[in-house]
């Protein structure tokens, strides 16, 4: 079938560009399906579009090509100022483990050095002395979703050490 090998490539392309998770293929695969059968003027009772989907996933996974583990870690990458909270919230949203999310995900220890590296780089060492600044500071990092804990806790060294 034409269609099939040409929603296989496809899929293929779109993975060899960054990787993907199968509920994104999914979405890409039925919007280029819809484009294909207009652009080629092809009947849709032929064609079993489930049917073809599955075959393609199954493919996919079985050459593994579509690998959560390697997901969330190129996620992880390509997001470095992502809080550990938000970015559990983005990988579940697109339909992944939570066990698994939890597992790859960076430490506790790592989210305080974020934070920690953060202030560093954009606020200076007397700005953590005013409570006003660092009310400023600390909502700033509520707000990307770091946790409280964790905010309260690096401040609170900053402060100690200066």
């Amino acid at each position: 079938m034409k269609i099939k090998s040409l929603l296989k490539n496809y899929s293929i392309k779109l993975i060899a560009q960054s990787p993907k998770v199968e509920s994104q293929i999914r979405t890409k695969l039925a919007s280029y399906y819809q484009k294909l059968i207009n652009k080629l003027g092809l009947d849709l009772n032929n064609y079993n579009f489930s049917e073809i989907i599955e075959e393609i996933i199954s493919y996919l996974k079985d050459n593994d090509f579509i690998n959560e583990r390697i997901y969330i870690s190129s996620f992880v990458r390509c997001h470095p100022k992502y809080s550990r909270q938000l970015l559990i919230y983005r990988l579940k949203n697109l339909g992944l483990k939570e066990i698994l999310i939890n597992k790859l995900l960076p430490t506790v220890d790592s989210e305080r050095e974020q934070i920690k590296k953060d202030i560093l780089k954009k606020y200076s060492l007397n700005q953590l002395k005013g409570y006003q600044s660092r009310a400023k500071i600390f909502s700033s990092f509520v707000r990307k979703g770091f946790s409280i804990d964790s905010i309260k806790n690096v401040i609170d060294s900053l402060r100690k050490n200066s």
